[in-house]
């Protein structure tokens, strides 16, 4: 069902537009980005292993696969489901897949991501919205579902290591991501490395901010050694916030990673198509501190090369 439109679906990307699942648990409406969905399952047979986080249901066989079922309404805060036929939404994110339990499936309905907003303060403070999106005159709330997947795994699982010998840098990277969970992995991944984070959650605030910069007579390359940012984001998405980065001249140099949990050749290939210097899927603290550390590199011999330049 959702990989049937693929190419439909791919050509939202760049546009700053995307598509959304629409779902309800105990009569809430939510959405995910169809990117994220394999398929829809109805609830069948559930094994539950000892020792299981609450927010899991159990394990169900898809398609010979062994998946993990997230108790989305215990996640959320919402009890259990009373529906008669719930279903599964079966999903791949993070380079892994698990289904979450809904009550029902409604639709799905093709968005801007500057029609999305975001969240109250007190759902941000929470953590289990990323933004609201208004369709047909209803506000649908976005889940975080890496909030919830870092709940049940535990913050701990994948911290990065941290060099005790590590010397602080002077040196400050961009990071841009709307789901705070996410913001905080790769602040703590960008600091055990010495460098400093500063945090914007869409890409029309970073924007914004390094036009100011540019206003100010500021070089760009000079205040950041690099950019690290999400894709999906309310406002402005990560492959038009690139887009526009490169293609503005004070700002093209500056090296830009596209760090996000949807993965596959899709992504590597408009990473390219937009001029994105490098592409990671989440979450893999070493991978990422790797990629920082080479992304770093880019970054310093483009300055040697501009200051080669202006110095003949």
């Amino acid at each position: 069902m959702f990989h049937a439109k693929v190419d439909q679906r791919t050509s939202l990307a760049g546009k700053n537009r995307f598509e959304m699942l629409v779902f309800k648990v105990n009569q809430q409406t939510f959405g995910i980005n169809v990117f994220k969905v394999r398929e829809i399952v109805r609830l069948t047979e559930v094994r539950r292993a000892p020792h299981m986080h609450p927010h899991l249901l159990g394990l169900a066989s898809i398609r010979g696969e062994a998946l993990p079922v997230i108790n989305t309404h215990k996640a959320i805060g919402m009890g259990d489901s009373q529906s008669e036929q719930p279903m599964l939404i079966v999903t791949e994110f993070n380079q892994r897949a698990l289904a979450f339990l809904v009550d029902s499936v409604q639709h799905t309905v093709t968005l801007d991501w500057n029609e999305c907003e975001p969240p109250p303060t007190r759902y941000q403070q929470s953590g289990l919205l990323t933004a609201y999106a208004n369709v047909e005159g209803s506000k649908v709330g976005i889940l975080d579902v890496e909030k919830i997947l870092s709940v049940i795994d535990g913050e701990r699982r994948n911290r990065p290591k941290v060099d005790a010998n590590q010397v602080q840098r002077d040196d400050k990277i961009l990071v841009v991501d709307d789901s705070r969970i996410a913001r905080r992995q790769v602040t703590r991944t960008v600091e055990s490395l010495g460098f400093k984070a500063i945090e914007f959650a869409n890409g029309k605030e970073a924007l914004l901010h390094l036009q100011q910069l540019v206003a100010d007579g500021l070089e760009v390359q000079q205040q950041y050694a690099l950019m690290i940012t999400d894709i999906e984001m309310p406002v402005m998405d990560g492959y038009t916030l690139t887009s526009k980065v490169k293609s503005t001249q004070e700002l093209r140099e500056l090296t830009v990673v596209m760090h996000s949990s949807l993965s596959g050749v899709f992504n590597t290939a408009m990473t390219q198509k937009v001029g994105a210097d490098f592409f990671l899927a989440k979450f893999d603290a070493e991978a990422l501190q790797d990629l920082i550390k080479e992304a770093f590199e880019l970054s310093q011999s483009k300055l040697k090369a501009q200051f080669e330049v202006t110095t003949q």
